[in-house]
């Protein structure tokens, strides 16, 4: 609260200062007024200290006031608009049902007149917000609708006039007033169409959208995503985003609606490409799909067989190229490779077979160990004992493989467990190693939201190149599809690592290593990973960063890893490696440097 009250005080100061840091200034203060929840600690009080700003004749940062103050009213305006509701929706009436919202939301319907007035200010991004405010005064719905029409007979620019069509259309909506607003010309501004578009599906909401209507909002839609944002301070709604605002006021219009928008909406995902740029974009489109095809948390799918066929037909599309969007958030695989397997569109693994569970019922592997998994550290362990009796032993590395990746979000498989079944493994299992490669290929070519060295594990690497390895004739290198798939073990996989390293070429290995020592935020486990394979680094380039990794070790005084680091290198600089006397030489020197903190550390 003092938090509140200081900022509260700090309001008026605004005017005082040059126009060109008053924005600045009052965005700073936002996170202050508002708190961490919904409505700060007294909405009304920030209300009317807004309106203050907006009498004040020196005050610059007007635009930006009225969507602090429609922030302030509904309790955070893109949770609003975001999903396509508006402040009549259901799912939302909840929300406004409080003290605090009502007294702000009172506060702020006094000042529709004032907020009407500045549909007639200068500046273009000043009379968008105006709009942007008044949309969301439903109590003084009738009079917005006539002033916003007024404006909109005479505004020129097409993304304000985009904005005073969409508030129109929510005050037409509250007002229960006939759309009756003439359709742009042909030649208009693209977002002037898609705002009149916008501005009809919401004041006709209660209607389904005719299957004309559908076909020219996706058509409008495609020509929207072709083209660059819109300027979110011009065009306040949704951040921006008219095309999105565009798929959610049409997509809630019935299932043609529906239907319509969604695939345009995956097409334009799809339209991306493999890099899925701009991301911001991608994931925007994305979400957008997924709150239509789910509005709720109960709509959520339990499981394949409860997708609609047009949910199945969208998700497919999704599913092309790996979109930076959060799918877990909807009780989808998050992984683009696991969602294309739930979906059917590759080849499933032996993870999701069935088998019988202690109590006699048939469940799949997934399912089994997820339910063992429940009574703890003693009883996972318990699960792996069991399977590896029932399970043959090529189908149990292929659990242990997808177990290590995390399939299921059941953890990585006791230790004890996962190399007996590696030890196993020979060159008789080679045709197995074939056919489960294609999932870690899978991994690399479809997971790219990810870094290359993260799509797959160590782990369930070596279960397949084990028996690759043991069928490759001596003194050959390791063929390219396999080499992409080598991950460094650690612990008891380091052997088995060191062989592969010596079958892979100089460039790979290179490419490798020099992957890991990028990573500076994960040095500590870099650091842990690299130091079994010094000797395996094929340019003296890779031991200087190597080194510099290690330095990050003696400055947070990481004892256990800058001993390891250079326990490593010195065992290096004392071998008969070829580059033995330069790493000496540069570990004296990086010693040197660091000389009274390592002697602070005991090294």
């Amino acid at each position: 609260m003092d938090m509140f009250n200081h900022a509260l005080k700090q309001l008026p100061r605004v005017v005082e200062l040059p126009p060109e840091q008053q924005a600045p200034f009052l965005w700073n203060l936002g996170p202050q007024l508002f708190g961490t929840r919904s409505w700060g600690p007294k909405p009304n009080r920030v209300v009317n200290e807004i309106a203050k700003l907006l009498d004040a004749p020196k005050f610059a940062a007007r635009a930006l006031a009225m969507r602090l103050l429609t922030e302030v009213v509904t309790g955070n305006h893109r949770t609003v608009i975001d999903y396509g509701l508006d402040l009549e929706d259901p799912v939302l009436a909840k929300r406004f049902d409080n003290p605090d919202a009502q007294a702000a939301y009172k506060a702020a319907l006094k000042l529709a007149p004032k907020l009407s007035a500045e549909l007639n200010a200068e500046e273009p991004a000043t009379r968008s917000a105006a709009a942007f405010a008044l949309a969301f005064l439903p109590g003084a719905a009738g009079k917005s609708a006539e002033h916003l029409r007024k404006r909109l007979d005479v505004e020129r620019d097409p993304l304000v006039a985009s904005s005073l069509l969409v508030a129109l259309g929510l005050s037409c909506r509250y007002a229960k007033l006939p759309w009756d607003v003439p359709e742009p010309a042909p030649d208009a501004a693209i977002e002037q169409r898609a705002a009149w578009c916008c501005g009809q599906a919401y004041a006709s909401a209660h209607e389904d959208a005719t299957p004309s209507e559908a076909r020219r909002a996706a058509t409008l839609f495609a020509d929207l995503t072709s083209r660059p944002s819109c300027e979110e301070e011009r065009f306040p709604f949704d951040e921006g985003n008219l095309d999105c605002l565009l798929a959610r006021s049409v997509g809630r219009r019935g299932a043609g609606a529906l239907e319509a928008m969604t695939n345009a909406l995956a097409d334009a995902v799809v339209r991306l490409g493999k890099a899925q740029e701009p991301a911001r974009r991608a994931t925007a489109w994305t979400m957008t799909t997924m709150n239509l095809l789910w509005r709720q948390a109960e709509d959520l799918p339990g499981g394949l067989s409860e997708l609609t066929p047009l949910q199945r037909q969208v998700l497919e599309k999704l599913s092309e190229h790996d979109t930076p969007a959060p799918f877990h958030g909807f009780g989808l695989p998050a992984r683009c490779w696991e969602r294309r397997r739930w979906l059917g569109l590759a080849t499933a693994t032996d993870f999701d077979m069935d088998v019988e569970d202690e109590d006699g019922q048939k469940r799949s592997v997934r399912e089994l160990l997820a339910r063992w998994n429940a009574g703890g550290l003693q009883r996972r362990k318990q699960a792996y004992e069991y399977l590896r009796e029932r399970l043959t032993l090529q189908q149990f590395a292929e659990v242990l493989g997808e177990a290590a990746f995390g399939a299921g979000s059941i953890g990585s498989p006791p230790d004890d467990a996962y190399y007996a079944c590696l030890d196993a493994l020979s060159a008789k299992d080679a045709d197995w190693a074939e056919r489960y490669a294609v999932q870690l290929w899978g991994r690399l070519d479809w997971d790219t939201s990810v870094p290359e060295r993260q799509r797959i594990t160590a782990r369930s690497s070596l279960l397949v190149l084990k028996p690759i390895l043991e069928t490759l004739p001596e003194g050959e290198s390791l063929p390219d599809k396999w080499a992409r798939l080598v991950r460094l073990g650690s612990h008891r996989g380091v052997e088995l690592t060191r062989r592969l390293l010596e079958r892979l070429p100089a460039d790979q290995r290179k490419r490798l290593f020099a992957s890991h020592l990028e990573d500076q935020e994960g040095w500590s486990v870099t650091l842990l990973l690299l130091s079994p394979y010094l000797d395996f680094f094929p340019s003296i380039e890779l031991i200087d960063r190597f080194l510099e990794l290690s330095a990050l070790a003696v400055k947070e005084e990481n004892r256990g890893r800058a001993r390891s680091a250079v326990e490593a290198l010195q065992g290096l600089a004392a071998s008969n490696h070829p580059r033995a006397a330069e790493v000496a030489q540069r570990l004296e020197a990086w010693r040197k440097a660091r000389k009274a903190a390592l002697a602070k550390m005991d090294l």
